[in-house]
């Protein structure tokens, strides 16, 4: 039924990267026009008032902007001590004195080195459970809904998983990964008492309505940058902040810690809430804190799921955003550009990697221009599934169905004849053809050599 589908699926992916590449090449353009302006601008002119740094590109040129919301309180800002302000000894005060309040050097040493973390909460309005591994100084795995995506960082290694397929950090992610981890590592306090690390008082100011000390962290042979506030009041920490990049946003990073909790003798942070770039990301709790190094295995990769062997599993259910593309194959990457933009201008998150679907291709039809296939890019479930419509967004819950699949790694012109052989298998085995065929598409053609582009090519099937 499908035996010429592989002509769908070659052109379609073909023309998803030549437009992405079109795309970045019109970027490039772009960027090199404004620096030949600049260049020629009056010698005056550039000796002006400084200016902020124009924000640096996204890493996919069709990756939309995240939902914009209020942080739940303003991040704080940095101000210059007076002048013989707070000499070195009263920062070690208070850090001391957060130490204390926190359970005491021993306590976080003994108990914060190593841990394991339950917390539940929302990812750009996406409702989620999370399982946080961590061992001292720079091992961190996260593991969301029970595998749905795994993000792991030990080492050198910077991993995403979905369920057991396997693909390497986007370059911002892994750029971000030391100072994530070192975040992370000195928001346990104990670590701001090390001897490589210089702290700098920056003075007074408020976080919301709550007082706050604020300190600069810096660790020996790194470039990381660090400001922690301080509860004046309570001692604890009420605020960390630094530049990175998350989830496709660059710029200021700052953790507001709502509430604290006490967890077997330790004051940990029992709500956070994470913006980047003034827009809320992630607004987590905490629900148990486990002492105690976790096993081993979790901080290594896990091992790519079988390639090119037919399997048959599950799909998760999930919402999406779709469009559907009627015609040749060879303007499919507009369409998918499309999609993307309006969802950039309705302020909605990918939440996963982008799927086709074949509605009606080749096996139907060989009038081009009749062929239909639909781009689907997860999404948080909607609160108003009727203000998306309005804005242009189609979106459905997808249900969880039963799929024979085959994980497939390498570039995209060897797929085609590959989902004909799996279709060949799955009726060998006594299945049925119970939807439409599709193809996931794990990272970015963009960034990503071809021999390492990870794909997964289903079938939904029933017996």
């Amino acid at each position: 039924m499908f035996k010429h589908l592989s002509v769908v699926l070659v052109l379609s992916l073909a023309w998803t990267v030549s437009s992405c590449k079109k795309d970045e090449a019109k970027k490039q353009e772009a960027a090199a026009e404004q620096k030949k302006a600049a260049a020629s601008k009056p010698a005056e002119e550039k000796q002006g008032p400084a200016t902020k740094e124009a924000p640096a590109e996204k890493e996919q040129p069709a990756q939309p902007a995240e939902p914009v919301e209020k942080p739940v309180e303003p991040p704080v800002a940095p101000v210059a001590p007076p002048a013989g302000a707070h000499a070195g000894g009263d920062v070690a005060g208070l850090v001391d004195r957060s130490i204390a309040a926190a359970g005491g050097s021993e306590v976080l040493r003994s108990k914060l080195s190593a841990f394991t973390v339950k917390s539940k909460g929302s990812f750009f309005g996406a409702d989620y459970e999370m399982v946080t591994y961590w061992a001292a100084p720079d091992r961190m795995v996260m593991n969301i809904n029970g595998g749905a995506m795994v993000t792991g960082y030990s080492g050198d290694e910077c991993w995403n998983g979905y369920d057991d397929v396997i693909v390497d950090c986007m370059p911002g992610e892994r750029r971000s990964a030391p100072t994530t981890l070192w975040t992370f590592h000195a928001m346990n306090l104990y670590p701001l008492k090390d001897q490589d690390v210089t702290l700098t008082y920056l003075g007074d100011t408020h976080a919301g309505d709550t007082k706050v000390e604020q300190v600069q962290v810096e660790k020996a042979g790194t470039s990381v940058s660090l400001v922690l506030a301080f509860d004046a009041q309570t001692g604890l920490v009420r605020q960390a902040r630094h530049d990175g990049e998350f989830g496709g946003l660059r710029g200021e990073m700052v953790y507001d810690v709502v509430e604290y909790a006490d967890f077997d003798g330790v004051r940990f942070p029992a709500r956070t809430v994470l913006t980047v770039a003034g827009k809320k990301v992630m607004d987590d709790s905490t629900v148990e804190l486990i002492p105690g190094p976790p096993d081993e295995q979790l901080f290594k990769r896990p091992p790519q799921a079988p390639t090119g062997i037919p399997r048959v599993r599950e799909l998760r259910p999930q919402w999406v955003a779709y469009a559907r593309h009627t015609g040749s194959p060879e303007a499919i990457g507009t369409t998918i550009t499309e999609l993307l933009a309006s969802m950039t201008r309705s302020e909605v998150m990918p939440l996963g990697p982008v799927t086709m679907v074949y509605i009606k291709g080749p096996e139907s039809t060989q009038d081009r221009d009749e062929w239909v296939t639909e781009i689907q890019v997860p999404i948080a479930k909607p609160s108003d599934p009727g203000k998306l419509a309005q804005a242009g967004i189609s979106a459905v819950e997808v249900p969880a169905m039963q799929v024979v699949a085959q994980v497939e790694v390498g570039p995209y012109d060897q797929l085609g004849q590959k989902i004909n052989s799996l279709e060949s298998w799955f009726k060998e085995q006594g299945y049925q053809l119970d939807g439409r065929p599709g193809h996931i598409t794990y990272n970015n053609p963009i960034m990503t050599a071809p021999d390492k582009l990870v794909s997964e090519l289903y079938f939904p099937v029933k017996k």
